[in-house]
């Protein structure tokens, strides 16, 4: 977007709408659920939702911190998981995703005939900016 005289225009638009911090906690899903030896896939709704949150939980951990655990603990169905988890782990695991959208701010920038050089200020948002290595990517991009 350009501000000229009081009026935003629009220069161009990009993006991915079916990116955001769902696809991160997935990543991190399917880490788990391989080592359980757990089909994502399976229409198990207690167990997917329980994955999910602890993959959540984790993600905003490490978002703060540089070190997390995330466990599950579901005794009736005799899974029993506790794993350490690195700031950094983390960050090779979601690389690909920032990639992604970084891909979208390279496609925008040139359909709007810009360089990063030339953009002021970067405004981000949704929960998965709180991450420091998106942070970091964007910062290192613009």
């Amino acid at each position: 977007m350009r501000l000229d005289n009081g009026v935003f225009k629009v220069l161009s638009t990009n993006g991915d709408t079916h990116l955001g911090g769902d696809d991160i906690d997935q990543a991190i899903m399917q880490v788990v659920a391989k080592e359980l030896a757990v089909v994502l896939q399976s229409k198990d709704a207690e167990l997917l939702q329980h994955l999910r949150d602890a993959a959540e939980r984790l993600k905003i951990t490490l978002s703060n911190q540089s070190e997390a655990e995330l466990t599950l603990a579901l005794p009736d169905r005799n899974i029993q998981y506790r794993r350490r988890w690195t700031r950094a782990e983390l960050e090779d695991l979601i690389a690909p995703l920032i990639d992604r959208s970084l891909d979208k701010c390279r496609r925008a920038l040139k359909d709007a005939e810009l360089a990063t050089t030339q953009i002021g200020e970067v405004v981000m948002v949704g929960g998965s900016t709180r991450i420091p290595y998106v942070r970091k990517r964007v910062q290192e991009y613009f």
